[in-house]
């Protein structure tokens, strides 16, 4: 893949507002998610999109140096951060690329992509693979104790690893999230035994979830965050119960 087959762009001084306040005052995960929703909604279109390339490029640089042989990755709508420009990258490459379809409350099916115009609009508002093609099963990992315990080959140098690029409305630096409210990617990640990715602008990674009461039993922690102007290694460490 090639990282340099995408313009960095500028990243010019995001709007300001204080994401430590913002989950403070608003004590609750549904309210929560409604005052960041319409931030990231409210954001200068151009500016966003400068911000997601300079992502975009940090993110397949990571995912070389992962020497990544196979890429999960969630296709973004509105105001998310955009990953077309990633998958189509990775096709490109002719690096194996799944994208999710949802098939029932909190469940994802995981199908082969293999060029952005094979999704189709479904009536959950997402851009979807058809029922059709083929199914990709999530990944087992060589060495590994526990089918869900990783960290036997995250260090290992050169092996090749798994990758998942995961939406959210904030990330902290442990590595939670706060997502939609659904459970697909909690359930998701739960399973999912590589390398996490989580994609923010930096206006929206947070210093830790947990002191604002936005962490719960069930919720699980990604491996990496990147933002535009940093790819940080998430602290905490996977939990398994999910």
């Amino acid at each position: 893949m090639d990282a340099c087959g995408i313009d960095a762009g500028g990243t010019e001084a995001l709007p300001a507002f204080d994401i430590e306040a913002v989950l403070a005052q608003a004590g609750a995960k549904r309210t929560a998610r409604e005052r960041l929703r319409a931030l990231r909604d409210g954001m200068d279109a151009q500016h966003a999109s400068s911000y997601d390339r300079a992502i975009a490029h940090r993110v397949l640089t990571l995912l070389d140096e992962l020497n990544a042989s196979c890429v999960y990755t969630y296709i973004s709508v509105a105001s998310e951060v955009d990953t077309r420009q990633i998958v189509s990258e990775l096709c490109k490459a002719g690096v194996p690329v799944a994208v999710p379809r949802v098939t029932d409350a909190h469940n994802l099916a995981w199908h082969e992509l293999h060029a952005l115009e094979e999704l189709v609009p479904t009536h959950h508002g997402l851009l979807e693979p058809r029922v059709s093609a083929p199914l990709v099963s999530l990944p087992a990992v060589p060495g590994a104790s526990n089918e869900l315990d990783a960290s036997a080959a995250f260090d290992v140098p050169g092996a090749r690893r798994t990758a998942a690029l995961v939406p959210g409305l904030t990330f902290d630096r442990a590595g939670f999230r706060l997502g939609y409210g659904g459970g697909f990617y909690d359930a998701f990640l739960a399973q999912f035994p590589d390398v996490a990715i989580g994609l923010c602008r930096a206006i929206f990674l947070a210093g830790c979830l947990e002191t604002c009461g936005l962490v719960e039993a069930h919720d699980q922690p990604v491996s990496y965050v990147v933002t535009e102007t940093t790819t940080l290694r998430a602290y905490a460490p996977a939990r398994k119960d999910g």
